[in-house]
């Protein structure tokens, strides 16, 4: 699952306009959204890139949220060597 950061989404009409982008890449793409958080949870057959394209092309720049088990765990090792 991709849950992707979109600080421009503030309304169902902004979903609206994201899912359906999403939808036209993936018709079997199951989206929803965080409107709080301005969030989006995404699951799909289509790359990241592809759908952080979409996003774009229709005025909805997102960025991938990070997750506990993404951190850079080199700056981590490089602290504790100290």
């Amino acid at each position: 699952m991709l849950t992707l950061k979109i600080t421009d989404m503030t309304c169902n009409h902004c979903f609206g306009l994201i899912n359906r982008a999403i939808k036209e890449l993936d018709a079997d793409a199951v989206v929803t959204a965080d409107l709080t958080s301005r969030s989006i949870n995404v699951q799909s057959s289509q790359s990241q890139d592809e759908i952080l394209d979409a996003l774009e092309d229709i005025g909805y720049p997102a960025k991938p949220e990070s997750t506990c088990c993404s951190v850079d765990r080199s700056s981590k090792s490089q602290n504790t060597a100290n």
